[in-house]
């Protein structure tokens, strides 16, 4: 970039209002008024609250990622799962003059879009945004935890490609597991697979449609997130589906390293440090000019695969040492 200074007063005719100044002042004057000028460097961010729903490691994975993206002025809070303490949450972040929004959670983009109908909320580390969201929302964007159809599907194929029957559970009445189910449907005859489907409207009727499952040779199951076949804070399903897909020695594929370490084979779930990365730059991209409605929700672009070596060997399934060379590995 060239910067032109102001030219130097020529010496044979002085101001007899003010003393020359020095090449080196005017310099400094030049210099000073060129970084005024300066718009903000791209990927700064000024004034940026975040909002976790609570303490949890993934999602300071993921504010970490997402600080490192973007630097700047970001501020956290956090909500420590209780909505009571959102008048005292927000109020520290305004007086940090707050002007994007962050939540990490559902809890925290509930009570963060109900109160933000002006300012732009770009949320991250939620399953189902749909959820959290008043239905006027039009200032939010975001990034889900959900890894597309699309790759769950080719991983798959890829890691276990001897399991052509794909089974799957879900509650027709959920729209993201519809969705997700459809989908599946639709893409898996071009990878040369077939997805079989049960659908449940509540967690009584688990055991029937597993088992018919089962009955049709279905080869792997694969769990979409369906809070009524894996609801969040009961494990009891999952155990059940563990306990009988492991007797039938068929395999499970889930959507969250926690699934795999609870019996799962595999889990492909999404990157938690590339979430924190992806809302970074949402957040560029809005504090650039972009209407958060234009760029609307995403899902996680990058996914990270967890295995469970107890599993695998049991069911005598031996996974290529390339794909468990980046793998979260429990035994």
């Amino acid at each position: 970039m060239r910067v032109l200074l102001p030219s130097t007063p020529r010496v044979s005719d002085p101001s007899p209002r003010a003393p020359a100044r020095s090449l080196g002042t005017w310099c400094r004057v030049g210099l000073l008024a060129l970084l005024v000028s300066l718009p903000s460097a791209p990927g700064w961010a000024e004034g940026v609250g975040v909002v976790k729903t609570a303490e949890i490691s993934i999602f300071d994975r993921a504010v970490k990622a997402f600080e490192k993206e973007l630097g700047g002025s970001v501020h956290e809070a956090s909500l420590d799962s209780d909505r009571g303490r959102w008048p005292k949450v927000s109020e520290q972040l305004k007086k940090k003059e707050v002007d994007v929004w962050v939540p990490l959670g559902p809890l925290a983009l509930e009570m963060t879009s109900q109160a933000n109908t002006e300012q732009p909320v770009v949320f991250m580390m939620v399953f189902n945004p749909a959820k959290s969201l008043p239905a006027s929302s039009k200032n939010v964007a975001g990034v889900t935890m959900r890894v597309s159809v699309d790759v769950q599907l080719e991983e798959i194929r890829r890691l276990l490609p001897d399991r052509k029957k794909v089974g799957v559970i879900h509650d027709p009445t959920i729209a993201t597991s519809a969705a997700d189910v459809a989908r599946a449907r639709e893409i898996a005859p071009g990878l040369g697979l077939e997805v079989l489907v049960k659908s449940i409207g509540d967690s009584t009727e688990l055991g029937s449609a597993l088992n018919g499952l089962l009955a049709d040779g279905i080869d792997v199951l694969w769990l979409v997130v369906d809070r009524t076949v894996t609801p969040p804070r009961d494990s009891r399903p999952f155990e059940f589906i563990t306990e009988t897909t492991g007797k039938a020695g068929v395999p499970i594929v889930g959507y969250a390293p926690r699934l795999a370490k609870a019996g799962a084979l595999l889990a492909l779930g999404p990157d938690y440090d590339d979430i924190g990365a992806q809302a970074a730059e949402i957040v560029t991209q809005v504090q650039a000019g972009t209407a958060p409605a234009d760029i609307g929700v995403q899902n996680a672009r990058k996914f990270a695969l967890s295995v469970n070596q107890k599993v695998a060997k049991t069911l005598g399934i031996t996974l290529a040492k390339k794909d468990l060379a980046d793998a979260e590995i429990f035994n």
